[in-house]
């Protein structure tokens, strides 16, 4: 549920937020919507709301409820990426701090709540990477397929 912390009291755990656009933090932080995933002490993790790279931790000072109309969008970017199953063949989008190869293909093997779990196409020893974020992978078609096949 989205609420305003003046109206419900302090924020909490599965609320909508952005970095207070007063806060002297990088830019790349603002302007993004961010569902609070975890409430600690003095920090909240949080989860991009549009299936965007992984998450990340702020101060509770430097977060604020974010307005509706930016959780709306947010959300609607969310929806447009695909949805992905068990089995589905996909590739990691390049993203900052990945460093597997870029043509790398990885199965979906569990669908959870904040993401998919995945692992290297042939194994990787029972690792996997886990609670990967919808928009950072790219599900493989059929034509796509055949040229893994090859």
């Amino acid at each position: 549920m989205h609420h305003a912390p003046d109206e419900l009291g302090p924020l909490r755990k599965g609320d909508y937020v952005i970095v207070d656009p007063d806060a002297l933090v990088a830019e790349k932080w603002k302007g993004v919507v961010y569902r609070i995933d975890k409430v600690n002490t003095t920090t909240y993790g949080l989860k991009r709301a549009d299936g965007g790279p992984a998450g990340v931790r702020f101060d509770k000072g430097l977060v604020i409820a974010a307005p509706v109309e930016m959780v709306s969008a947010a959300l609607n970017k969310a929806a447009e990426l695909p949805t992905l199953h068990n089995g589905n063949l996909v590739k990691v989008k390049p993203t900052p701090g990945w460093k597997e190869d870029p043509d790398r293909v990885f199965v979906v093997i569990t669908v959870r709540v904040n993401g998919y779990d995945i692992t290297r196409l042939g194994g990787m020893n029972g690792q996997f990477y886990k609670e990967m974020p919808p928009g950072l992978l790219q599900r493989l078609d059929g034509d796509q397929y055949e040229l893994i096949l090859k």
